[in-house]
């Protein structure tokens, strides 16, 4: 059965109600136009990003003369339903779920003794939420490419592949996922898979359209917190997957989000080390995908290099931000490419209301960079559609970035610095200004799709020469 988290929000203005019809109208212009409004009609075309942002307590919550959510959602549920059923034949039976927003499940939650599982990443987190701020400043963005998706008619698709415990089915709302399975006793779905869906969701929260390559790991080991998967079915991830001839051809992906690292160390338990390494550096060689790649969160005794997948070059090695864009304490002497939020992270892990630690930075890089790609791509087929664009710039912005040199300099203009600059570390990333677009979207998606790409892509780069 079904269950879907229905957010239907009314409003009424002082004078009088406003009803212009606008999708994907960002939380931040409805408060500044209208922050005493009672009745508001929201329209979206499912962009799971917006409706996260609407539902969030930095949402619609902000508006105080609101007082009918839960009444409204309620008279409507019925209507709802049977839309939905009509719409979605495929649907026998449907349960949808009038769910009210209420600030107390935080301590309910706590009363109950929730907790995360063992391990820095997973430790409950408290106060401020810089991800859920960082999420919202992009998401007209993400409203504006699912637009465009829907302009193209979902033509394009950009592979993000997560190695990690599986997925729990239940818990990602779409269907746009496939996966194989590397322990000999599971399948990619089975189990709690706890972490490996955080990374899915996290993946979703930037890039909602973004294709999931789920690689179940061996975790026959996971009574070991320091190693809980087998090396050996990481190497037959990357096996499989540069093979001419793959049994999964679903793990040629463009992206791959990998949140455990183990020491590099040689020892006599497991001698699959050196093959994994030189598997992750053929791949990363011949351009087949952009690797991101979690700091462990081991404390500053623990040199990074000393560790693999992060460890190793032309990996893009990523850390957690604090609220303040600085690098996390356990941290504080490495130094990553890239932070990105990873402390107080909302709605990821089922149960819990917030976690923290790199791998949920890097789930949200791996994402962002899906994005980035996505951008390209709509714009490559735009600019095949219209013989007055520069139809080998497209082509050349897109050839550069699906190398891992062209990806980190995007990550540091969006992060405000020189994009040549390859001695920049610690970046944090603040796609605030390159990635805006303004309610007029919808009138000219080729002209704003143009502007994105001429932020994140400047004539600089694409007249740089790799060395």
């Amino acid at each position: 059965m079904a269950i879907l988290h229905l957010v239907l929000l009314k409003f009424k203005q002082d004078v009088a109600a406003a009803t212009r019809q606008r999708f994907d109208i960002r939380t931040d212009t409805i408060v500044r136009v209208s922050p005493g409004a009672k009745e508001v009609h929201l329209y979206s075309h499912g962009n799971t990003a917006i409706l996260r942002s609407w539902a969030s307590k930095t949402g619609i919550a902000r508006l105080k003369k609101c007082y009918n959510d839960e009444r409204d959602c309620r008279e409507y549920q019925e209507e709802f339903e049977n839309s939905l059923l009509k719409r979605c034949t495929h649907l026998k039976t449907l349960g949808v779920d009038v769910i009210p927003f209420n600030v107390s499940f935080r301590e309910t939650s706590k009363k109950a003794g929730i907790t995360t599982a063992n391990g820095p990443e997973n430790r409950l987190g408290t106060g401020h939420t810089i991800s859920g701020e960082w999420i919202e400043e992009f998401s007209g963005y993400t409203g504006f490419m699912a637009q465009i998706n829907s302009h193209l008619e979902g033509k394009l698709k950009v592979k993000v592949a997560i190695l990690d415990d599986g997925v729990n089915l239940d818990e990602i709302e779409e269907e746009n996922q496939q996966g194989d399975s590397f322990s000999p006793t599971q399948e990619y779905w089975v189990g709690p898979c706890k972490h490996g869906t955080a990374m899915a969701k996290c993946v979703r929260q930037i890039y909602p359209s973004a294709e999931l390559i789920i690689a179940r790991l061996d975790d026959s080991r996971s009574n070991d917190s320091q190693h809980p998967f087998t090396i050996r079915s990481c190497t037959q991830v990357y096996i499989t997957s540069l093979s001419p001839y793959p049994s999964s051809p679903g793990l040629n992906r463009d992206i791959i989000s990998m949140r455990w690292s183990f020491a590099r160390e040689q020892d006599f338990a497991d001698n699959d080390k050196a093959e994994f390494e030189n598997l992750v550096n053929e791949t990363l060689r011949n351009d087949k995908a952009n690797l991101f790649g979690s700091h462990p969160d081991k404390g500053v005794n623990h040199e990074i290099s000393r560790f693999a997948p992060v460890g190793l070059d032309n990996v893009i090695k990523i850390c957690s931000a604090t609220d303040y864009g600085a690098i996390t304490q356990e941290n504080l002497h490495t130094r990553p490419d890239l932070l990105l939020p990873g402390e107080n992270v909302e709605g990821v892990w089922n149960g819990v209301p917030t976690v923290r630690g790199s791998s949920f930075a890097t789930a949200y890089a791996a994402g962002f960079a899906a994005l980035v790609l996505y951008t390209l791509q709509a714009n490559k087929i735009f600019s095949e559609e219209d013989v007055e664009d520069d139809l080998e710039a497209s082509k050349l912005a897109l050839v550069i970035v699906k190398r891992h040199q062209g990806m980190r300099k995007v990550f540091r203009i969006l992060a405000k610095k020189d994009a040549e600059d390859i001695t920049a570390r610690n970046c944090f990333v603040r796609p605030i200004s390159e990635l805006k677009v303004d309610d007029t979207f919808d009138v000219d998606l080729k002209k704003h799709l143009r502007k994105g790409v001429s932020q994140i892509v400047p004539q600089k780069v694409l007249k740089a020469k790799f060395s």
